[in-house]
């Protein structure tokens, strides 16, 4: 069980066969291949979900791939780390509702600044000492709703892009719902420290705000894992 704070307040989230990719950004060889990095369940705006997070090396080319399942299906976030690219495909919805979240992902991967995007990494946080973190920076991204698809869209959209898992991302989505953000604008941030030679920590910080200056927040969350790691 991890603990995720909204509002300085513990909301309980129950995780399943929980691990996270902390290279989520870094090559891998060039073969046809498939890693797990997280695979959660938990209870978004009182429904319950399953997310699954998989990095996917195809024809020499890298994805994460984000699955969202719910009570309306299964939806897939299939993102292109090479074209900064997200392709939903689902068998459970309408042409209509796949084509509506399609647009919604377009418009959203617009507005996170990925190549202005920087997280810590576990190189530089293994040149400090052990027990130290390696504090990362502030990152603004420009988030909207989609309506009934609001929570998949967010957690799909984030959680393939950045290679988190929705646990770091299911707090925005219910803030967003509760308080009916249309369009909302947050910062994360990622630290990461080695506890020794088998162990490693890291922690997300995320605020959202209802204004683009970054001035109005109206929640924010924090997540924190031990996992382990094999070494630089």
């Amino acid at each position: 069980m991890k603990k995720l704070c909204i509002f300085g307040l513990p909301l309980m989230v129950m995780l399943s066969g929980f691990s996270y990719d902390i290279f989520a950004k870094e090559k891998e060889n060039p073969v046809q291949s498939k890693r797990l990095i997280s695979d959660e369940s938990m209870n978004i705006a009182g429904e319950r979900m399953h997310v699954k997070l998989v990095r996917k090396t195809i024809d020499n080319k890298d994805y994460r791939v984000s699955e969202i399942t719910s009570g309306e299906g299964t939806i897939s976030f299939i993102y292109s780390l090479k074209d900064d690219k997200i392709d939903v495909t689902s068998k459970d919805l309408s042409a209509a509702d796949l084509n509506k979240i399609q647009k919604n992902t377009d418009q959203m991967i617009e507005g996170l600044n990925l190549k202005q995007t920087k997280f810590s990494n576990v190189q530089s946080a293994a040149k400090k000492t052990t027990g130290s973190w390696l504090i990362g920076k502030w990152n603004k991204h420009k988030v909207t709703a989609n309506g009934k698809f609001t929570a998949q869209t967010l957690i799909g959209i984030l959680g393939a892009t950045f290679g988190f898992p929705g646990a770091v991302f299911s707090g925005i989505a219910n803030i967003a719902i509760q308080y009916g953000i249309k369009e909302g604008y947050y910062k994360v941030r990622q630290d990461v420290r080695i506890l020794d030679a088998n162990y490693m920590e890291y922690r997300v910080y995320t605020k959202l705000y209802k204004d683009k200056k970054y001035k109005k927040q109206v929640g924010k969350t924090q997540v924190s894992h031990r996992t382990v790691w094999a070494g630089v």
